[in-house]
């Protein structure tokens, strides 16, 4: 059985998230694993789903397929991506991409390990979503899981629309106060708020 860790060279030679770039002077951290649960008999089940925001060892391990071209008539060359060969190529690296993120998203649970998982063979990635099954998981769990390791990946449209709606409805707040009339009030002998402009005599 092959025990499978948190491959930590994946950060190595890269700028810690937060030392160079910050937002109205403040510095910017790596997101938070994500926990999920499952429960069982015999004692839940806890998952947690880190953020892989590194695909260097990926690309060492299955570099991106070189595009293919075509000759035009007259003898220009010019990238060919209708070429069927090339989709079958990137749609087979596309899953690859997709099964190494889960399995390193995966990886920041305490004393995870895998079957018949290699992370040195790419050919063996997939097997991951069969092992679950073969553990006792559903496919409906199966897709949670997938979908915490896309939250903790920060890959979520549904967050980032949350996000967007919270900024924006804070703005317009904002827009609000900035845009409304300055009225002051002030009271009358029976002690009644009123606002000065009504209180003032028509000519």
């Amino acid at each position: 059985m092959g025990r499978f860790h948190y491959l930590p060279q994946m950060w190595e030679g890269s700028i810690k998230l937060g030392d160079k770039m910050r937002i109205k002077g403040k510095k910017l951290f790596k997101r938070a694993a994500e926990t999920i649960v499952f429960p069982r008999a015999d004692g839940d089940i806890v998952f947690k789903c880190g953020p892989v925001t590194n695909d260097e060892v990926f690309l060492s391990l299955c570099p991106k397929p070189a595009s293919y071209e075509k000759i035009l008539p007259g003898g220009r060359r010019v990238e060919d991506s209708d070429n069927p060969a090339y989709k079958k190529k990137m749609n087979d690296w596309a899953n690859k991409k997709m099964h190494w993120m889960v399995l390193n998203s995966l990886s920041f649970t305490d004393d995870l390990e895998w079957e018949n998982v290699s992370m040195d063979d790419p050919s063996t990635w997939g097997l991951y979503e069969q092992e679950l099954k073969d553990s006792g998981f559903s496919e409906m769990e199966i897709g949670l899981l997938v979908n915490t390791v896309i939250s903790a990946c920060g890959l979520s449209q549904d967050k980032i629309s949350e996000a967007t709606k919270r900024f924006l409805a804070q703005v317009e707040g904002v827009l609000d106060v900035e845009s409304s009339p300055n009225i002051e009030l002030h009271s009358t002998t029976s002690g009644e708020l009123v606002n000065e402009s009504e209180s003032d005599p028509q000519e």
